[in-house]
């Protein structure tokens, strides 16, 4: 919630009008919100056991998305693999965000 806040505070134009990837998304939170501060598109990215939750999210979030007029997507993306997910490798991006990344300690 802090680096949205963050973003906005320091730049309100930061992401509108954007397309915005998103790293390690876990829930979403991040890619989510800044869906809200008027993000052109945003693409949540995980690992592939996590892509059911941010689809979820994104589905549950549905309505205040489509007021926004960003298209959210969610896809899945292994860090591990150099074999790239369709969505992820078409996905054209102007700002790359991340936070609370190394959640997992077998990734450190």
């Amino acid at each position: 919630i802090a680096l949205p806040r963050f973003l906005k505070d320091s730049d309100v134009d930061a992401v509108r009008g954007k397309r915005v990837l998103e790293l390690a998304s876990g829930t979403g939170i991040l890619g989510l919100s800044l869906a809200l501060d008027e993000a052109r598109e945003v693409l949540l990215t995980d690992k592939e056991s996590m892509c059911d939750l941010l689809s979820k999210n994104i589905e549950q979030n549905g309505a205040i998305i489509a007021r926004c007029g960003c298209n959210v997507q969610a896809a899945p993306l292994d860090w591990f693999c150099a074999e790239l997910d369709p969505t992820v490798a078409a996905f054209r991006f102007d700002i790359i965000v991340l936070s609370d990344v190394f959640y997992e300690e077998e990734i450190v």
